[in-house]
């Protein structure tokens, strides 16, 4: 009798899908456990009790609309919820952010950083590296330009990238995870999604399914995405609104539960061991050659979206000397080898969960790019970095500890 094959195993249910699920199935009980307590009610008032002392009865274990405490185990919500418009003069922000109108329309002033002396001088610039300087998507020039000539600054990026591809650059996509991929209210067991402990373990769950083991397409398609997409080959991105990261994109959404994936190619100009040090508020992920190495999401999303663990300095060095985020410190990422010009695909997440405030700092130490420390801040100082780990510069008017980190430049080697 010949072999039948197996029948087809269904399609995988979506993230979406699951979540919705679980919190219907959470409502069921809960409705289940009411009736219960209803009818209880009825035959006790046919019983004539004997006066004592009641106990009190253990509270279930369901919060929040029913539902079950393994969802809504995430951590309280942001000190300023979405809802609340921010005002940057009352939350210290300066008055005038790094954020010309134009891409190219940027007076350049001497950018505020710190050259520590034990900072070697050890990285050839991308001008001075043998062979193609590109190392990113194909398509793009040699800056934000597309001519091929020009330098890159953060002013031209504006923090989230340019709307052209460059030598060296990443594509970013934005996602909105509060609508369906054909621009349909989420739902959570029947409710739409809010600023609540409900939708911070969605998020975190998002992360942690569709990043944290290598960037999974199947869970970001249910989601809307933007037409835009911008391009950048770093992440220094100083304390700002956190409308400005969907408004980069040109999407009207509100700023709360909202990724951007950069996907592309460095390379660094060195053989030797480096690794990535960072912190956002709230998101930033790195997956190189396609294995996580660093989760600097801020300290109320990391427990939840992965399992990945810094190996030392732990909450040993903060990068705000004043304000509201002290209390947050670096994260350092796991050591990497890597081969002089060798190119390597290169993953980063970022986004932000609550909608209040927004930064995002990725940094890096290896040869040549030791940690200083800045004695006008007290902070600890490491260069920014970018996809061929050239030297790079915070944006105009940026002020180290009020804005963001002291760095250090990686300065070329003749």
């Amino acid at each position: 009798m010949p072999l039948q094959s197996p029948p087809p195993r269904p399609p995988e249910p979506s993230l979406v899908a699951r979540w919705s699920e679980k919190l219907g199935r959470a409502q069921h009980v809960a409705v289940a456990i009411l009736l219960h307590v209803i009818l209880a009610l009825l035959l006790g008032t046919m019983v004539i009790f004997e006066a004592f002392e009641a106990e009190e009865e253990e509270a279930p274990t369901w919060v929040d609309d029913g539902i079950p405490t393994e969802f809504a185990s995430a951590p309280p919500p942001d000190p300023m919820p979405a809802s609340e418009p921010l005002d940057p003069a009352a939350a210290g922000l300066p008055a005038s952010l790094p954020m010309p109108s134009t891409p190219m329309d940027v007076d350049l002033a001497p950018a505020i950083t710190t050259t520590a002396p034990s900072a070697l001088a050890m990285l050839p610039s991308p001008g001075t590296m043998s062979g193609p300087r590109g190392v990113g998507l194909p398509g793009g020039g040699g800056g934000p330009g597309g001519t091929g000539t020009g330098r890159v600054t953060m002013d031209m990026l504006r923090g989230f990238g340019t709307t052209q591809a460059f030598d060296g650059s990443l594509r970013g996509t934005f996602y909105d995870t509060k609508q369906t991929a054909e621009g349909e209210p989420v739902m959570l067991g029947g409710k739409k999604i809010a600023n609540d402990q409900r939708a911070y373990a969605y998020y975190a769950e998002i992360a942690n399914k569709g990043f944290s083991r290598g960037f999974k397409e199947r869970t970001w398609r249910d989601f809307f995405t933007s037409p835009r997409q911008l391009f950048t080959d770093r992440f220094f991105i100083p304390r700002m609104r956190a409308t400005e990261g969907p408004e980069r994109f040109e999407v009207k959404v509100a700023p709360m539960l909202w990724f951007a994936h950069y996907q592309g190619q460095a390379r660094a100009p060195f053989s030797g061991r480096f690794r990535f040090v960072g912190r956002a508020g709230e998101t930033l992920m790195v997956l190189w050659d396609g294995k996580l190495v660093l989760d600097a999401n801020h300290s109320a999303v990391a427990p939840n979206s992965s399992r990945w663990k810094p190996r030392d300095h732990v909450d040993e060095f903060p990068f705000f000397n004043s304000g509201r985020w002290t209390s947050e410190k670096l994260v350092f990422g796991d050591w990497i080898n890597t081969v002089k010009g060798q190119t390597v695909d290169v993953d980063i997440l970022i986004g932000e969960r609550g909608g209040g405030e927004f930064y995002c700092f990725l940094l890096w130490e290896g040869p040549g790019a030791e940690g200083v420390k800045d004695e006008a801040t007290g902070l600890m100082a490491f260069p920014i970095w970018t996809t061929t780990f050239g030297p790079a510069e915070p944006p105009n008017g940026f002020k180290p500890g009020r804005d963001g980190p002291s760095v250090i430049q990686v300065e070329a080697k003749p």
